[in-house]
This record gives C-alpha cells, structure tokens and sequence, in this order.
C-alpha cells in the first residue's frame, strides 16, 4: 500500500491540509469517523482604544515579596488547572474499562495525550523526514493520526500505512517497513494501563516511553517516565 503524503510540520501553527483531491483514508482504516477533538481558540486581539475615548486605566501591580509569590502563586493555580481541564476533555473522549484487553490485531485506534488533548500523528519535517507530535485536532479527513494495531505474544505494534511507531537511540521516531509481518524491533512496546489511560513502554529499552508536552511537542523517551506526559487516552477507529 503506498503511502500517501504526510501534512508539514509547521512549528507554532496548524499543520496543512492534505493535499487536492486527497480522500478519506483507505478500507483497511474504514468505519465511522471518532468525534472531533474539542475546539481550539485563538485568543482574539485587543480592539485599538478609539481617538478621543477614555484611557483604561493601568492594572494595579503587586509590589514586595508577598505580591510576588502571590502572582506565582496564581500562574501555578492556572497552570493546574488547564491540565486538569484538558485530562478531563480527554477522560470524556476515550473509551474506558480494560483498554490493553480491546487491543487486538487490527484494531485502528487514535491515542490522545492527556496534556496536550489532541492526538498523536505523523507529519512531514522541514527536511523531508517524517516526525511526530501529538498536536492534531481530529477530523474526518484526518489520516496522519490512526494507528493500526499488531499485536505478537506480548508486544504491541502500532502502524500508519507503513510507517511504525518506534523508538530509537532514546528518540521516537518513525521506522518504514512494508512487511507488517515483522515489524522494526525498535517499534515493540509494552502497554500499561494508569487509571483510563494507556501507556506506551518501549519493550526494548524499558523505562522508555512515548510522551508529549501541554504545547503537543514529543518529549525524548529516553528524558520520560511513566508520569501524566506518557498518559494518553485511546479512541476506536475500528474493531475486530
């Protein structure tokens, strides 16, 4: 099956859409489309003070050590906050009970980090090579973010097309291989469940896992553990 061309990577932005003409993705990733991820905002600009209107006055500052704290204080508080909101958008977006027992071979799955909300995908680096983030806002259109399960003994393989999940040199990265009867040893993992949600583990470098940041950037596995950046929950895009 011959791989389709990957959106670019664009660093601070959306990646592009697929190319003209470009359909939905191929009978092997069939069935219902998941729902889309929740909306993104774009803070809207300030509106420019109209001549002749009133200035707005200065906030008031904090001055001292306790307003100093008292300000960190508060962009902790947010930052909390914000994760725990984005964890609970992807609590009510994934499924729920024993997720390692439903992986089976040919499974096409979607898995949404718990920082990020947005799911893991493939996209074409400036270079040419393919990359990854988990920085997609699904839509029906979307294809770069399905991974097709193979399940042998006890590792799992997850695959777009021809392209593996892996991870390599403390690295993920993404290894081609047309033969989904062996896989990249480098694409073997072990997969944890922590609370409803799933854990990517590298089978051959054990400690190793796949995780995103709140921004969706990939954080090196070898840097990682099996903390909130490695959750990720996980959408059925088919089933067998």
């Amino acid at each position: 099956m011959a791989t389709p061309p990957y959106p670019s990577y664009v660093k601070g932005g959306e990646p592009s859409a697929p190319p003209p003409g470009y359909g939905p993705p191929p009978p092997a990733y069939g069935g219902s489309a998941p729902p889309p991820a929740a909306p993104y905002y774009q803070p809207q600009p300030q509106q420019q003070q109209q001549h002749g209107s009133k200035p707005q006055p200065k906030p008031k500052t904090s001055h001292g050590l306790f307003g100093s704290l008292s300000s960190i204080g508060r962009d902790v508080a947010k930052g909390f906050n914000s994760i725990a909101t984005e964890a609970s958008s992807v609590y009510s977006r994934s499924v729920h009970g024993d997720i390692v027992s439903q992986l089976v071979s040919g499974t096409t799955i979607i898995l949404i980090s718990r920082m990020s909300g947005r799911s893991l995908e493939i996209l074409q680096g400036p270079d040419g090579r393919l990359m990854l983030d988990a920085a997609c806002q699904d839509s029906p259109h979307v294809f770069n973010n399905k991974w097709l399960v193979t399940k042998m003994g006890s590792w799992f393989h997850l695959s777009n097309y021809n392209n593996f999940l892996a991870i390599e040199g403390g690295n993920l990265v993404v290894a081609m291989n047309v033969d989904h009867s062996r896989p990249p040893p480098s694409s073997r993992f072990k997969l944890h469940q922590m609370e409803h949600f799933l854990l990517l583990e590298s089978a051959i470098t054990p400690g190793q896992y796949v995780a995103a940041t709140e921004r969706g950037e990939i954080k090196p596995p070898a840097a990682s553990s099996n903390d909130k950046f490695s959750h990720f929950g996980v959408q059925f895009v088919t089933t067998r």
